[in-house]
């Protein structure tokens, strides 16, 4: 940001290299508009996208279910018959490939 000043009196804030944007403003307008910029840009850090891209949102439901099937692998060693079930009904629900896992944890 550049803050031009022609007269006394008489200041605007330039933008963009094209030139005056805005309407003239006082030097003390232009200059106060310039430091709250300055503060902003310089203090104000985003937590994250607001809207994360769909790979970033795929990878974090990657992790998601891949910590969850550890989990549920975990438990299924002192599962009993019963329970076992009802983790293999968990598991179908959460992943698209529940069967091919099942069959490798030797559930039916």
């Amino acid at each position: 940001f550049d803050l031009v000043v022609e007269g006394p009196g008489d200041a605007y804030l330039a933008i963009s290299p094209l030139g005056r944007t805005g309407p003239r403003l006082t030097k003390n307008q232009a200059s106060a508009i310039v430091l709250l910029l300055k503060f902003i840009l310089t203090t104000y850090k985003p937590q994250g996208s607001i809207m994360p891209n769909e790979r970033a949102s795929e990878l974090r439901r990657r992790r998601h279910r891949k910590a969850k099937l550890t989990n549920l692998k975990k438990k299924l060693e002192k599962a009993s018959k019963s329970e076992k079930g009802i983790i293999a009904a968990k598991v179908r629900r959460l992943s698209p490939g529940a069967e091919q896992l099942l069959a490798d944890w030797k559930i039916s």
